[in-house]
């Protein structure tokens, strides 16, 4: 084939920042383990398959084929989703709470353009009101726009498990013009959403004793579920 240029597991990309061999290395919408060493700027071999060895989160459990995030702040592997972190790829092997280092096979990516995870963004509205911005993002961590239908629930549990056991004394629902509530499978706890063109959707809920609600999603593409942080009673209006 004359317009063959190569396989493309190992590609030559520009240095978002400096680099050390073996650093994980993100650039649009590729995620890679760069080759050598190479400063911010420079051309850089990045292998984009295979299976690596990564500083990992310590205190995490971590399944054999759980998906596995980059935090860059603090420059290790982690198994749960949130503020936007990027998918990199999918634990090879199981890993106990005391290891330091992972095993992850890079490459293994949600599509682009479907979600990889969710964000939340929660803010005070009215009295009594919190605000919850649910934002789909890809596997790179850029918000994705476009219409999708979403499980969304309020749960006591950080990991999203069950239902609340506290039904609010208000209303649970789309803020105006953020998005449609299209079934309540459980009143004020358990709905069918539907985001707006811009792909985001704000769930309102109005709650006089500012209740500590976790909001969950099921992700449509993978069926994995993003959780937002407790909310407060800084996230309520006063």
């Amino acid at each position: 084939m004359k317009n063959y240029i190569q396989p493309g597991k190992v590609l030559t990309l520009i240095a978002p920042t400096m680099l050390l061999s073996g650093a994980v290395v993100i650039v649009g919408s590729f995620v890679g383990i760069a080759a050598t060493d190479a400063a911010e700027g420079m051309p850089v071999e990045v292998s984009t398959e295979g299976v690596f060895e990564l500083a990992k989160v310590a205190p995490q459990v971590w399944a054999q084929g759980s998906p596995v995030y980059w935090d860059a702040a603090a420059a290790k592997a982690t198994a749960i989703a949130g503020g936007g972190l990027p998918l990199i790829g999918v634990a090879t092997e199981a890993a106990g709470s005391v290891a330091t280092i992972g095993r992850v096979k890079i490459g293994h990516l949600a599509a682009i353009g479907t979600p990889a995870n969710f964000t939340f963004a929660a803010a005070a509205g009215a009295a009594n009101v919190a605000e919850v911005t649910i934002t789909p993002r890809d596997a790179v961590g850029a918000a994705l726009a476009g219409v999708r239908t979403l499980e969304v629930w309020l749960s006591d549990d950080a990991t999203g498990a069950g239902l609340t056991g506290i039904t609010a004394s208000g209303t649970v629902v789309a803020k105006a013009g953020e998005g449609t509530v299209l079934t309540a499978f459980t009143a004020k706890k358990h709905l069918s959403v539907q985001t707006k063109v811009a792909g985001t959707f704000v769930l309102q809920i109005t709650d006089t004793a500012k209740t500590g609600f976790i909001v969950c999603v099921r992700n449509p593409s993978t069926g994995l579920v993003s959780v937002s942080d407790q909310l407060v009673t800084g996230n309520y209006g006063a």
